[in-house]
């Protein structure tokens, strides 16, 4: 006998004719997250034309997402400053960990003629405290740091960062499987907390 109860995906609405940012040509490595009360961070690669035949700048922009239910379905975006990126890092991911959002990761662009340092990971950690829209950059402390990756696994448990994984850059890296937590500390300021070295096996 077919379920008589509504699925939870019929209260899903498509918003038709809404201009975004990231439409545009150009646009690539999309990472949002929920900042709550009907609001995102949206943050992307806007590429351009290169430089000269061997290299590109492109740059990373930043946004607030807001969505308004009434009187009639709209999203707003308004470009905020990003954190300090001297470096010229594009491609971080996003993540929520309780109060603030944590940019991790993201690569740089080389010199396209060299295939294995085109676009090498690089390491950015940035936290952005929701409450008071501010940023704070995370150095890199060389031992206890994992090593700058592509493809790195993140997520949040409770008040904790998890960097599981990922690909370091240069001909013949193994793929790692080490993994590294940073917990919320008082001053809301991040706290290298525990580093493992784990062999992962999944069985499905």
């Amino acid at each position: 006998m077919a379920s008589t109860e509504t699925p939870w995906y019929t209260d899903c609405t498509v918003l038709e004719g809404l201009e975004c940012p990231y439409t545009e040509d150009g646009a690539e490595f999309i990472t949002a997250v929920s900042l709550g009360n009907n609001t995102a961070m949206l943050a992307f690669m806007r590429d351009v034309t290169p430089d000269s035949d061997d290299t590109y700048t492109p740059r990373e922009e930043w946004y607030i997402v807001s969505l308004s239910r009434y009187p009639a379905s709209s999203i707003e975006y308004s470009r905020i400053p990003g954190p300090r990126n001297p470096e010229g890092v594009v491609g971080m991911k996003l993540v929520r960990v309780g109060d603030v959002v944590v940019a991790y990761g993201g690569r740089v662009f080389g010199p396209r003629s060299d295939p294995f340092e085109q676009h090498p990971p690089h390491w950015y950690m940035a936290v952005y405290t929701i409450a008071t829209g501010v940023w704070e950059n995370i150095p890199y402390e060389e031992g206890c740091m994992p090593l700058p990756a592509h493809g790195p696994t993140l997520f949040a448990v409770e008040d904790t960062l998890v960097v599981a994984g990922g690909t370091p850059s240069g001909e013949g890296r193994d793929t790692s499987y080490d993994t590294h937590e940073w917990c919320l500390s008082t001053s809301l300021s991040f706290s290298l907390s525990l580093s493992l070295s784990l062999s992962l096996y999944i069985y499905i």
